[in-house]
């Protein structure tokens, strides 16, 4: 058994039922690193124009897609349990409401092979594995367990709530509503 499907089958021992924390060590500092290669945001650059979207099947996606409807942030990994929970509910959350909502998968997965793994079927986008800007929304957002659903509303470049999962979860026919209107949703 490899080590990643280990971590696989057996999440690290702080996870709980509804969270895993995590935690970055990055090798360089970020006053070291260039803010272009690094894909720091600024706060003023609009989320959208700093990322590349793919489907699942790796195939590019452009941003026009996406740049109309409200946007969920889901940042999480195959390695955690809950992130497993929850992706089921997520799909047909997005299924039931593709008109006005997207999601764009941020993933904390140790493997490009996991990512691939976790997001093969998936009717969400994602941004590339190999990416810097993945580490960097995670930093900014200050996104310390997973799984975390982020709202976005693209059209006034507003992060509108960090409460997504439990707006999904508590108010699924209701939340995209109150999202829409800059509200929390549960």
């Amino acid at each position: 058994m490899s080590a990643e499907e280990k971590l696989t089958r057996n999440p690290p021992a702080d996870c709980t039922d509804d969270v895993c924390p995590i935690n970055f060590t990055s090798q360089q500092s970020t006053e070291d690193t260039d803010k272009k290669n690094s894909g720091a945001i600024a706060s003023d650059d609009p989320i959208l124009s700093k990322i590349s979207l793919y489907d699942c099947n790796g195939n590019t996606v452009p941003t026009s897609e996406v740049e109309n409807k409200i946007i969920g942030f889901y940042v999480g990994a195959s390695w955690c349990p809950p992130c497993r929970l929850f992706a089921p509910r997520l799909c047909a959350f997005l299924e039931d409401n593709r008109s006005s909502f997207a999601v764009i998968h941020v993933s904390l997965d140790h493997s490009e092979s996991a990512f691939e793994e976790y997001t093969y079927a998936k009717p969400w986008y994602n941004i590339q594995y190999d990416s810097p800007i993945r580490e960097s929304l995670v930093r900014e957002w200050k996104v310390s367990t997973i799984p975390a659903l982020l709202i976005y509303n693209p059209m006034t470049h507003q992060m509108v709530t960090s409460w997504g999962r439990t707006a999904v979860m508590k108010n699924p026919e209701g939340c995209l509503e109150e999202w829409k209107q800059n509200r929390h949703g549960v």
